[in-house]
């Protein structure tokens, strides 16, 4: 008697264990029988594997609506098919990009084609172990590419609100999120269910919800807030400005939940409309109160009113308590700031989502200005390295999505917003170059259609494509330090990595006098080194100003690192370098 084959039992017994293979698997499968093919090719495992292997979904898939519709309607295996190879397309793309510096900006534009269809992979190849030869590189430029599709997504959002669409308060708001939570939780999407959450946990707690009147809602919803930690700023004198603060994406997964009013009172506002309570914000100025609206024909107190009567309204301010803020409140607050009374009315309207982005991203420039006053220079001291390796959005990138924001979403003619034009470009040259493919979607339109031009702006669009070989640094003998080397700074204490050297400083004559180059022992003709700090900023340091260390590097450098080294090699004490088109013997 033959020994029995898979293809003998039953197809039930198939369908279980087919649920169990790997996709890979399953493809192999289909060329061994005709049966065996039929049953793979069933689409309720394919939409199992759609599901199972794919968190992250482009828009234009629809995959909510897919899910919840009838199974046969979609063609989950070829959906499943088209997912894989897209991933096949990803891997290739970071491939190239590690391997080899020049076209970089092309494969992470082809990347970026991809949106959030690329997420999976990339977040699969920045996770990626020690035991890959090149895993500092390929994990940066993994989150590197992430960054770039979430921005656009982002600059997308504001788009649509420029353009008078209806966006959620909390796209519009989490939008800044997205310039700074890379493969970490936090996007668009985990702000939306992390609000879902938070009103499924309201209710829990307050069973006899529905049976409220809109001011015991209102006043509900203030004190759930508060009692899950949401309570402002509590050192108000000290973190106020905290640029963290700006964040709604951060505040609702921060344990401590501390922000601004602005953004406090925006998720209120959120959750208070997934509850069927009109809430809204105020304009008033230097503070945002919440305004609740009572329905259509009854008061805040759920009492009919006279046709005629104006719609009832109340204020509140879960930055500061849970209790209703009286109109007088609110006028005393104005009279505290300068307004007169004839323009109360004026100063106490509701606000816009659009106007809403602008006062935050005025906000953050406030946070910026005010924390580069106050000198906050993160120092990295320790394994947990800096701030921002923790999650905490840093000055660059939160002034970065500002800039974006004041471009896209304020309605100030085009000549004006041209301004804020070499400010972006001095960001993205240095430190987002492949973000030139937001340039050409998002500004050049813009700007041709008001006939106006960029300037530099537009020649260092067109240059960036077909930036080709390096400069080949040569000259090594007076060179004692090689890229690679990770070094703690004699004067200053910061840790860094050596990425790049001069035989002598090559910067101009001003920025010599101001830095006091020529006090220095070995004065402008030492070698001088490109180096990048703990912190995410750029240095030029002498040489006698290095101190060298051979022991493990931070977290902080650690994840900086791949933008210019493959790994770290625990036997020289060094980095590998991955920029030898420029640097070829070090």
């Amino acid at each position: 008697m033959p020994p029995p084959t898979m293809n003998a039992l039953p197809s039930e017994i198939l369908h279980s264990i087919f649920y169990y293979l790997p996709p890979q698997s399953l493809a192999s499968l289909q060329s061994t029988s005709k049966r065996l093919k039929a049953l793979v090719e069933e689409p309720l495992l394919w939409r199992y594997n759609c599901r199972v292997h794919y968190k992250y979904w482009a828009a234009d898939h629809a995959i909510e609506q897919k899910l919840a519709g009838p199974v046969a309607e979609v063609d989950w295996h070829g959906l499943f098919k088209q997912r894989w190879c897209r991933d096949r397309e990803i891997a290739g793309e970071i491939d190239g990009i590690v391997a080899v510096q020049q076209k970089r900006i092309v494969k992470m534009a082809n990347i970026c084609e991809s949106g959030y269809d690329a997420k999976d992979e990339l977040l699969r190849q920045a996770s990626v172990g020690e035991e890959v030869e090149d895993h500092l590189a390929r994990s940066w430029w993994s989150e590197a590419a992430l960054g770039l599709i979430q921005r656009r997504m982002a600059l997308e959002v504001w788009q649509k609100l420029s353009r008078g669409e209806d966006v959620p308060l909390e796209h519009a708001l989490g939008a800044f999120d997205m310039f700074t939570v890379g493969s970490r939780n936090g996007d668009l999407w985990d702000i939306s269910a992390t609000l879902d959450d938070m009103v499924a946990q309201f209710r829990e707690k307050t069973p006899e919800f529905e049976e409220f009147s809109t001011r015991q809602k209102a006043l509900a919803l203030v004190q759930f807030l508060r009692d899950s930690g949401f309570e402002g700023v509590q050192n108000e004198a000290r973190d106020y400005h905290a640029m963290q603060n700006n964040f709604i994406g951060f505040a609702l997964r921060d344990s401590r939940h501390q922000t601004l009013p602005i953004i406090l009172t925006s998720i209120y506002i959120c959750l208070a409309r997934r509850i069927g309570v009109d809430a809204r914000a105020s304009n008033v100025p230097l503070h945002i109160y919440g305004v609740v609206f009572a329905p259509s024909g009854k008061t805040l107190d759920h009492k009919p009113t006279e046709p005629d009567a104006p719609t009832e309204y109340m204020f509140i301010d879960p930055f500061r308590h849970a209790n209703e803020v009286s109109v007088s409140d609110v006028q005393h607050h104005l009279a505290a700031i300068g307004i007169s009374p004839s323009s109360y009315a004026e100063f106490t309207t509701v606000a816009s989502t659009r106007d809403l982005v602008i006062r935050t991203t005025r906000n953050i420039m406030t946070s910026a200005q005010t924390m580069r006053e106050r000198e906050l220079i993160i120092r990295v001291d320790d394994d947990e390295g800096a701030a921002w390796a923790n999650g905490i959005p840093q000055v660059d990138e939160a002034y970065y999505a500002a800039l974006w924001a004041m471009l896209i979403v304020q309605t100030s003619p085009p000549a004006r917003r041209a301004r804020i034009m070499p400010w972006l470009l001095e960001k993205i040259q240095p430190q987002y170059p492949w973000d030139v493919v937001l340039l050409e979607d998002v500004v050049l339109p813009m700007f041709l259609q008001g006939a106006h031009n960029m300037e530099n702006g537009g020649a260092f669009i067109f240059a960036g494509h077909g930036r080709g070989v390096r400069q080949v640094k040569g000259g090594t003998e007076k060179v004692r330090f090689r890229v690679g080397s990770v070094f703690k700074h004699r004067r200053y204490g910061y840790e860094g990595v050596i990425v790049g050297w001069d035989t002598k400083c090559e910067k101009d004559e001003g920025w010599i006098a101001q830095m006091g180059v020529r006090r220095l022992s070995g004065g402008s003709d030492q070698s001088f080194y490109n180096v990048l700090a703990a912190d995410k900023s750029s240095r030029y340091v002498a040489e006698e100003n290095i101190d060298i260390m051979t022991s493990r590097p931070s977290k902080a450098l650690m994840m900086l690192a791949g933008r210019y080294f493959k790994r770290w090699d625990s036997l020289t004490g060094k980095f590998v370098s991955n920029i030898r088109d420029e640097y070829p013997d070090d």
